[in-house]
């Protein structure tokens, strides 16, 4: 059986071809080196939990004293 050297001869190439571009394209998509430089950090979210949590203990704080100086009665 003879190849005509139509279609047939030429598909091995053409799929070399896009799975070089496949391959190509993956590793830029996939590569370290597109990372941003600055990665965000909720600086300011932290430092408002942490001034949320100190006054909820200072006004407990203040409530437990107050009930101390007048003293329980049951």
């Amino acid at each position: 059986m003879q190849e005509d050297g139509g279609a047939l001869s030429t598909t091995p190439v053409v799929l070399n071809f896009v799975l070089k571009i496949v391959i190509l394209f993956l590793e830029a998509v996939m590569s370290e080196d597109k990372k941003p430089e600055e990665e965000f950090e909720p600086k300011g979210a932290m430092a408002i939990a942490l001034m949320l949590i100190v006054t909820v203990i200072i006004l407990w704080s203040w409530v437990y004293m107050t009930m101390l100086e007048r003293g329980m009665t049951s």
